[in-house]
């Protein structure tokens, strides 16, 4: 799938030539499947993300003319009955979740968007296999004048740079770059010579596909001891079942009659392992101890359902192991990886295909912005840039779903309290519920605590008013900046407002100068904002730079390295904020604005930056692309606050049996620090293992 979408989306087609080598037969059938049908057993939960790159690349039309189910709710619960989260697309203004589709819907989908593009595309598919792939060494550059001279054959020599394939029905094919999506056991990633880091789980996944008497809408997963089940929902009356179990219970269950199968599933969704989640007088307290913080989330006060009965099994049962696997490097000179020959993660959360569609939608990006300025876009340092912008991401979430696969793991009673509390704390928790949302959907990148994402904000920038400190660049050193950029120097226009000394969001000039440029990207302005200095940057480049320094301080001008302590957009960002990603970049120049800004915050508002800055620290500690010596820093000084706390509290000198549980609270900072050790320890081993050095 992830193939056919890079293939599918490859740039100006008219000057590419794009093969496609796979030996599966299902690559002929280049027909509408039939609604009516029973649903494939194997089946992608595709983000509303991925959704919106098979629109971009316009394969999604034909998938809504096949088989798919959308649903706009998910219910996530504990076999302790202890706690359960409930999920909506309302919590975030969206009209729904996700999308469960059939793998061979995705791939029949893409077939029919490249026949649509190149008319008779059984030239560019290869119904073979890679035999050996020789990738062009440091000693097999461009042929050189002597080379040329010395009358070797045009075709040698033009090859001589180029990766050569060899195919299992006897051709030989050379290209420009190869894009190796061929599985989680990758024969391109081998031969390249790209190690990996992973392990297995002592699990498997059991997969099928159900039937109810009644329609299902919502997405239902349970935790079970084992691991998680869930029950997804394929249009109809069809749901599918991903059930994770040890591999022993797999080929046991895959062994059942088809009766003791159904009856199993329905034990492990009902009241099998545990009851019922209940809602209790803490619930009440709860809700009303978080209710100020941010707006309150559509599905808090939805209760506990129970999900619909299985009453046959109507498909084949099929079972495969699961490990968690990553590429040291997604690139090599001529060669990208993608999907899940670069890193392959645990299917609890369905996110693995969409992690891989990312990875085919930032691959075809790099691509075509190499081929618009007529780059080699084989070349290691433009691939680089696509590896820079998927690694970080797809490693935060092989983490994270890693960390919830052990978390659930073990079966030890305080801590399934603990578990479960904290499960069920998200059902009222609205910013951390929206987070999780927007994670989920792919609207944020980076999950709490790592990035921002999810940011709610209103239609317009509230007006902030600054003090302004800056005076105009330089001369020289501002007329060196214009001259590498090959422009005309020009004298900065200091903001409207009356020199300097505040502004506010209805002083910013409608577009900036015509004649200018970013200076961070060196580009043309997306998303224009002009900084209290005077100077123009786009948005989403000045929050790439803040975001790159300290947590708690206002980043620095690139161009006269004075402190920004207000940026104003343009008119025409405020006047297309429905767009998401205009949206996210007005949300985070909004949170700069009213940290920095120096207006007064009321506690409410302040309770709701604390997350943000919670994140903020935490990202300056397990951000791979951090510096070591910065990570350190922040570490020991953080250590050292707390450990006086700890010595100097008088908390200790009372008894706890007491205090009750406030004469645990020294050894839960003696548990914080510990943690911060080992947050240090684990950020420096995924720099080692997964930083290709």
């Amino acid at each position: 799938m992830v193939g056919l979408a890079v293939a599918s989306n490859m740039p100006l087609t008219k000057h590419l030539r794009v093969g496609i080598i796979d030996s599966n037969p299902a690559l002929k059938s280049r027909n509408y499947l039939k609604k009516d049908g029973v649903p494939d057993s194997r089946v992608s939960t595709i983000t509303p993300a991925t959704i919106s790159f098979f629109r971009d690349i316009g394969a999604w039309d034909h998938v809504q003319q096949q088989r798919l189910a959308f649903f706009g709710k998910m219910q996530v619960w504990d076999y302790t009955g202890l706690g359960y989260t409930r999920y909506s697309a309302r919590d975030v203004g969206k009209e729904y979740l996700g999308c469960v589709v059939e793998n061979k819907v995705l791939c029949n989908s893409l077939l029919l968007r490249l026949q649509e593009e190149n008319g008779d595309i059984e030239k560019m598919i290869y119904p073979t296999r890679l035999i050996s792939l020789a990738l062009p060494s440091k000693s097999r550059q461009a042929p050189t004048r002597e080379a040329i001279s010395s009358g070797y054959p045009p075709e040698e020599l033009n090859r001589s740079n180029l990766v050569k394939l060899e195919l299992s029905d006897g051709q030989t094919l050379y290209s420009k770059l190869v894009v190796g999506a061929d599985g989680s056991k990758s024969n391109v990633r081998q031969t390249a010579g790209i190690k990996t880091t992973g392990w297995n789980y002592p699990q498997s996944a059991i997969i099928c596909t159900v039937e109810h008497s009644t329609e299902n809408d919502c997405a239902w997963q349970r935790f079970l001891p084992s691991g998680p089940i869930a029950l997804l929902p394929i249009g109809d009356n069809y749901s599918n079942i991903v059930w994770t179990m040890s591999p022993e219970e797999s080929l046991r269950h895959k062994s059942m009659s088809p009766e003791d199968f159904v009856k199993s599933v329905n034990n492990a969704l009902d009241f099998g392992y545990g009851p019922h989640p209940h809602s209790g007088s803490l619930d009440y307290y709860m809700e009303k101890l978080f209710s100020d913080i941010g707006s309150t989330a559509a599905s808090t006060k939805e209760c506990f359902e129970v999900p619909p009965k299985a009453i046959g099994v109507v498909s084949e049962r099929m079972a495969f192991p699961l490990s968690l696997k990553h590429s040291h490097d997604y690139i090599s000179k001529r060669l990208a990886l993608v999907g899940d020959a670069a890193h392959t993660v645990h299917p609890l959360a369905g996110q693995g295909v969409n992690l891989g569609f990312g990875d085919a939608a930032a691959l075809a990006k790099v691509i075509a912005e190499g081929v618009s300025v007529g780059a080699d876009f084989g070349d290691i340092s433009l691939l680089k840039r696509y590896e820079n912008d998927r690694k970080a991401a797809n490693v935060a979430m092989a983490a994270l779903l890693d960390g919830f696969q052990k978390m659930y793991s073990v079966d030890f009673g305080p801590l399934n309290v603990l578990r479960a509390a904290a499960f069920h704390g998200a059902q009222y928790i609205s910013p951390l519920k929206k987070n999780i949302i927007s994670y989920a959907m792919g609207d944020a990148k980076w999950p709490l605590f790592l990035g921002g994402g999810g940011v709610e904000m209103s239609n317009r920038i509230e007006a902030v008013a600054a003090e302004s400190n800056s005076t105009s660049c330089p001369p020289k050193f501002l007329f060196s900046c214009r001259r590498r950029l090959g422009k005309k120097p020009r004298t900065p226009r200091p903001l409207e407002g009356g020199k300097g000394k505040g502004m506010s969001s209805s002083s910013a000039s409608a577009v900036p100068p015509e004649d200018d440029v970013c200076s961070v990207c060196h580009d043309r302005f997306r998303i224009p904002c002009q900084a209290n200095c005077s100077h123009w940057f786009c948005g989403e480049c000045i929050i790439r730079v803040w975001n790159h320094g300290p947590a708690v301080q206002p980043c620095k001008c690139p161009i006269c390295r004075r402190l920004i302590n207000l940026l104003v957009p343009a008119n025409v960002s405020i006047d297309n904020d429905d767009d998401p990603q205009i949206q996210h970049v007005l949300g985070e120049v909004q949170h700069y604005n009213r940290i920095f800004g120096g207006t007064p915050r009321n506690l409410t508002q302040r309770l709701q930056d604390l997350p943000f800055f919670i994140r903020r620290l935490f990202r300056e500690l397990l951000d791979p692309q951090r510096t070591l010596p910065l990570v350190f820093r922040a570490r020991m000084v953080m250590m050292v606050a707390l450990s006086a706390i700890y010595v100097l509290s008088p908390v200790d000198i009372l008894p706890e049996n007491v205090l009750g549980l406030f004469g645990f609270f020294d050894d839960f900072l003696v548990l914080l620090i510990v943690f911060l050790h080992l947050a240090a320890v684990y950020r420096s081993l995924l720099l080692y293992r997964h930083g290709g050095h």
